[in-house]
């Protein structure tokens, strides 16, 4: 799947960020080992790309978020398994989407015949 969202994030142009100011972490869902989708407040979705596989994150049922002073930064914070391996899953890219764009990474991987 990994490669399908690298290629979504390029075909799509989504905009890439390096860090997000004002940081209240919401929700979230998984995407797989690599990739997750945050909120920030409200319904402000992001795509989170991480460095490298984050060991059970695609089975996980709660994720912590590591940021500092109200920022989530790329390169920088990490995300991290409670009840999985303690290993830091370090954020590499953050990337906003629009409704549409999360909703259409939601869909990859999943059958075609499967409704919501």
């Amino acid at each position: 799947k990994t490669q399908f969202y690298e290629q979504f994030i390029v075909e799509q142009e989504l905009e890439s960020v390096n860090k997000l100011s004002s940081f209240r972490f919401d929700r979230w869902n998984s995407l797989g080992q690599q990739h997750l989708i945050l909120y920030r407040r409200f319904n402000e979705p992001y795509l989170i790309t991480l460095t490298g596989s984050c060991y059970d994150l695609e089975h996980a049922s709660a994720i912590g978020v590591n940021y500092h002073q109200n920022t989530l930064m790329a390169k920088f914070d990490s995300i991290s398994i409670p009840n999985g391996m303690p290993i830091k899953c370090h954020i590499k890219t953050i990337h906003k989407l629009t409704k549409a764009q999360k909703k259409a990474l939601q869909a990859i991987g999943r059958p075609r015949d499967s409704t919501e």
